[in-house]
């Protein structure tokens, strides 16, 4: 989710959001020896699905040269808390070495 290290939501819009949420993925993937060239698979959970061609440019710059993962994108009546746009749920191939 789009919530900055004190746990505030950062952004109004969906490409502010889309922003902090592949930054704390990105985080938490290195934390686990791991990073989003590992990513073989998204899942969006949209507030309004009809504004998640507002993140395509921040995909595009975070799996710059490599091909995209796999994509499921679909709306939620609600999200978590009030003010997200989107949540976001990946799978990587973490390396057991």
């Amino acid at each position: 989710m789009a919530f900055d290290r004190n746990g505030e939501i950062v952004g109004d819009t969906v490409e502010q959001q889309a922003r902090q949420v592949w930054q704390n993925i990105a985080d938490i993937l290195y934390a686990a020896g791991s990073s989003v060239a590992d990513v073989v698979k998204v899942t969006y959970i949209m507030q309004d699905i009809r504004e998640i061609a507002e993140e395509f440019p921040v995909r595009e710059e975070v799996f710059a040269g490599r091909p995209f993962p796999a994509v499921t994108a679909m709306q939620a009546a609600a999200l978590g808390l009030p003010g997200l746009k989107m949540e976001v749920d990946v799978i990587a191939v973490v390396s057991g070495e």
